[in-house]
């Protein structure tokens, strides 16, 4: 049960439960911790510079708008698991209950929502190599359906997790050896879990019916009226990132009914892997390699620009030629070519008269 907000719950390095808290993450769960949010970082920042190429190159081929929102959907939820690490509260049992519930209600349903996204994205696949066709008005508003429903599904599962969580605050808990707050209900929870292993198990079955079409396809069908097929490196990606889900969902499963300490500590860092494992799989392509490489060697012409010696000299030859008077002495008398040397960098107005 919570304490409330208004009373401060104050706790030393000495408190027993400070240490207990993370008791199976093994003597140095601090260092543990501390790598998975550096990896998680890491591959947040990694998914942003892959979607700014994307956005912004014009080496890269156009990618399908489901695609994008995957990358954009993998990023936004590998924040809600490190909440309490953002707000300092990590080693707290009993954080605030507002940051522990939101966190809850937002950590179940981005799981959702990334599975969603995933199946969207294979749905767009198979709709870009025909194996199935919409109707005139599904097909209009194709791009849109496949965009909104991974955060239509987040809306419904995080309001009513929410909802439950503050009806309820004694099913929300910080629980031991959790890097996040959970939400202790079980129809929600087998309503997640039910979702998530339709979607991924819908996503591999399509996959596997566009890798049969394509090969039957290629089999029967000469070059000349072989239509958009399913190539190798869309197979592989494809395959590999739900492989990814459905790997990370028997982890999770097996860590939850197991009980183990390695299987929670292995679940712990896949997790921390996948927005890393994602940017692998959907950014090593030839393309992306090649607007990087162009984006490396642009750096380096201007850094050796910037490095080369700005005062460049040369020299001017100044005449001044003798005029006619009519009467009185000259003024002027031809003086000898002078040579001037003049700075470009800039950095002076003044010049030196040899």
């Amino acid at each position: 049960m919570y304490l409330p907000d208004s009373v401060p719950v104050v706790r030393s390095d000495d408190d027993p439960a400070h240490h207990k808290m993370y008791s199976q993450l093994g003597v140095d769960a601090s260092a543990l911790i501390n790598a998975c949010f550096v990896l998680t970082t890491v591959g947040q920042f990694a998914l942003l510079f892959l979607g700014a190429t994307l956005l912004l190159s014009r080496r890269v081929h156009k990618r399908s708008a489901a695609l994008k929102n995957l990358l954009v959907t993998t990023f936004l939820s590998t924040i809600p698991p490190y909440l309490l690490m953002y707000a300092g509260s990590i080693w707290d049992p009993r954080p605030p209950f507002r940051l522990c519930v939101t966190q809850a209600a937002l950590v179940d349903a981005t799981g959702v929502m990334f599975s969603i996204a995933s199946l969207a994205l294979v749905v767009d696949l198979m709709l870009e190599i025909r194996a199935f066709s919409l109707s005139n008005c599904a097909a209009h508003y194709r791009n849109m359906m496949l965009v909104t429903a991974p955060y239509t599904v987040f809306f419904a599962f995080s309001i009513s997790a929410l909802a439950l969580g503050i009806i309820r605050p004694d099913i929300v808990r910080h629980m031991p050896d959790d890097l996040s707050c959970s939400l202790r209900n079980t129809p929600l929870s087998i309503a997640m879990q039910i979702t998530i292993v339709l979607t991924l198990t819908a996503a591999l079955c399509l996959e596997v019916y566009a890798i049969v079409d394509t090969l039957r396809a290629r089999h029967d069908l000469t070059d000349l009226r072989r239509p958009s097929l399913l190539t190798v490196s869309q197979a592989v990606r494809i395959v590999g990132f739900t492989c990814l889900q459905v790997f990370l969902l028997i982890v999770s499963a097996l860590d939850i009914y197991l009980d183990s300490p390695a299987l929670h500590v292995a679940s712990i860092i896949y997790q921390a892997l996948i927005p890393l494992a994602t940017f692998v799989i959907f950014g090593m392509t030839r393309d992306c390699i090649n607007a990087w490489k162009a984006l490396v060697t642009f750096a380096k012409h201007i850094r050796s620009r910037t490095t080369r010696s700005p005062v460049t000299h040369f020299h001017v030859e100044v005449t001044i030629e003798k005029e006619k008077w009519n009467g009185d002495s000259d003024p002027f008398a031809r003086l000898p070519i002078t040579p001037i040397r003049v700075p470009l960098d800039g950095l002076s107005d003044t010049c030196s008269i040899a």
